[in-house]
C-alpha cells in the first residue's frame, strides 16, 4: 500500500476536527487560550487627542519666540476631566499637559518640557522656534474607532492581548474549551524515569516519551489528564486504551502501532472501533503515525505517535501540534518558514525527510548528525526541523527550505 505524502496524512485528518465548544473565563485565567467570539472597540481608541510627551500644549505653527515668555493658562492632567471641562485657554496663553492628559480646545500640538525653561512662577519661555500641528499628540481614534475589531475570534491570547481586551472592558471572554488529554505509553523496555542505573535492566530504557509529550503539551497550553504505560501485552494495552478513550477528547499514545508482533496498540484501536485516517506516512522519522477517531458520545481523537524518541519529538510537531491548534479553533497555522541551509544535506525520493537543526545567529539552519530516531542526544542541540523535498539529491548549502521550530 502506497502511503501518503504529509500534506496528504495532515488533509486526511484535520478537516474531520470539528473544535471543541467555547466557555467563558474571566481575564485574569484567560493567557494561553484561545479566543472563539471577536472582541470590538466599545468607544474610540484613543477616546480623546492625548499627549504622548510631558511639556506645553500650544499652536501648532506658531512662533514660540514671540513673545519671548507665555503665560500658563491652565494645566492639564492625565486623568483630567475631558477637554469640555477645561476653560478655553485665553489668547497667547499655553497650557501645562503630563503624559496621556487630555488635550483642550485651543492647542493641538506639545512641547517636550527638555525644549523650554521657566520665565516666572506661572510663564514659560521655548528654545525651539516652531512645533508642527499634531506634534507628540496621540489623535482620538487614530488606534480604533468604536465598533472596530480589535482582536479576531481564533486568536491565542498572549499577555498583551489580554491587555486589550482589559482595554475596551472585555473582563469576560468566550475561549476553546481545553481538551481532556490522555498520554499514553507503552513498552515493556519502558521503565520510570526515575529508575537508578543500578536498578535498571540491561535491556531496559527510562521513559522519555511521556515526559516529552507532556512538556510538548504544557508549553502548547494544554492539561494533561492523564498518564498512563502499558507493558506489551495484549489484554492489558485494550484495556488501558478503552479506559484512556472514555475519559478524553484527545489520547497521545507512543509505540505500539508499528507491525510489530507485540505492537498491539494499532490492534487495540481498532477492537475500540478507532476509526483510522491515518495509518503511516511516508516520511522519516515518523513513518507508523496513526490518527483515528473513535465512535460514540464522546468521540476522542487517538494520534498514535511511533515509539522511537526523535519520531515522537517530529511527529507531535508535524500531527499533535495541528491537530490541536484545530481542536481548539485556532487561527495561526504552524509557524513554518523558509530558512537557507547551512551546509548539505542528502534527500530522499522514496520519502519525505524531516530533520533536526540548530539554527544560528546567522539565520542558517545547521543539520545536526543524523544516527536514527532512536537518537534522542542529537536534538540536545537543535532547536527547529526542516522539511527536505522529496527528491534523490543532495541539497546544497544556501537552499531555502521550509523550517518549523521546535515548541521550547
Amino acid at each position: 500500500m502506497k502511503l501518503p505524502s504529509y500534506d496528504d496524512a495532515l488533509k486526511a485528518c484535520l478537516p474531520q476536527i470539528e473544535p471543541l465548544p467555547a466557555e467563558t473565563v474571566g481575564l485574569e485565567d484567560a493567557a494561553g487560550r484561545v479566543l472563539r467570539r471577536e472582541l470590538i472597540a466599545d468607544r474610540d481608541q484613543p477616546p480623546f487627542d492625548r499627549a504622548t510627551m510631558d511639556g506645553f500644549a500650544v499652536v501648532g505653527g506658531s512662533n514660540l519666540q514671540a513673545p519671548a515668555s507665555w503665560p500658563i493658562g491652565a494645566t492639564l492632567a492625565a486623568g483630567a476631566a475631558n477637554a469640555s471641562g477645561f476653560p478655553v485657554l485665553a489668547p497667547g496663553s499655553v497650557a501645562r499637559i503630563a503624559t496621556g492628559a487630555p488635550m483642550i480646545h485651543g492647542v493641538d500640538a506639545v512641547v517636550p518640557i527638555e525644549q523650554t525653561h521657566a520665565a516666572g512662577d506661572d510663564a514659560v519661555a521655548f528654545d525651539i522656534d516652531r512645533v508642527e500641528p499634531g506634534c507628540n499628540v496621540h489623535p482620538r481614534g487614530s488606534d480604533a474607532r468604536a465598533g472596530d475589531t480589535v482582536l479576531a475570534s481564533g486568536t491565542r491570547l498572549a499577555p498583551h492581548h489580554v491587555a486589550i481586551a482589559a482595554t475596551v472592558g472585555a473582563t469576560r471572554l468566550e475561549v476553546s474549551r481545553r481538551p481532556v488529554v490522555s498520554i499514553l505509553t507503552s513498552g515493556d523496555e519502558v521503565v520510570p524515569p526515575s529508575t537508578s542505573a543500578e536498578h535498571l535492566g540491561s535491556a531496559q530504557i527510562r521513559n522519555s516519551n511521556g515526559p516529552l509529550v507532556r512538556a510538548l503539551l504544557a508549553r502548547l497550553g494544554v492539561e494533561v489528564g492523564s498518564v498512563e504505560h502499558v507493558r506489551d501485552d495484549r489484554d492489558a494495552t485494550l484495556q488501558m486504551a478503552s479506559h484512556c478513550v472514555a475519559i478524553s477528547d484527545l489520547v497521545v499514545s507512543t509505540g505500539g502501532v508499528s507491525v510489530g508482533h507485540r505492537d498491539w496498540l494499532a490492534w487495540a484501536w481498532d477492537e475500540l472501533g478507532v476509526e483510522r485516517l491515518v495509518r503511516g506516512a511516508a516520511i522519516q522519522p515518523g513513518k507508523p503515525i496513526l490518527v483515528g477517531r473513535s465512535a460514540g458520545h464522546r468521540a476522542a481523537w487517538v494520534v498514535g505517535l511511533p515509539g522511537n524518541p526523535v519520531s515522537v519529538a517530529v511527529t507531535a510537531h508535524l500531527f499533535l501540534w495541528p491537530i490541536l491548534l484545530r481542536m481548539l479553533a485556532a487561527r495561526a497555522p504552524l509557524p513554518w518558514h523558509s530558512v537557507a541551509l547551512a551546509s548539505p544535506v542528502q534527500s530522499s525520493a522514496s520519502r519525505q525527510l524531516f530533520r533536526a537543526v540548530n539554527r544560528g545567529e546567522d539565520g542558517r539552519a545547521q543539520p545536526v548528525p543524523w544516527h536514527g530516531s532512536g537518537d534522542l542526544m542529537h536534538l540536545g542541540t537543535a532547536n527547529g526541523i526542516i522539511r527536505l523535498p522529496c527528491a534523490d539529491r543532495l541539497i546544497e548549502a544556501g537552499e531555502a527550505l521550509p523550517f518549523l521550530p521546535l515548541v521550547a
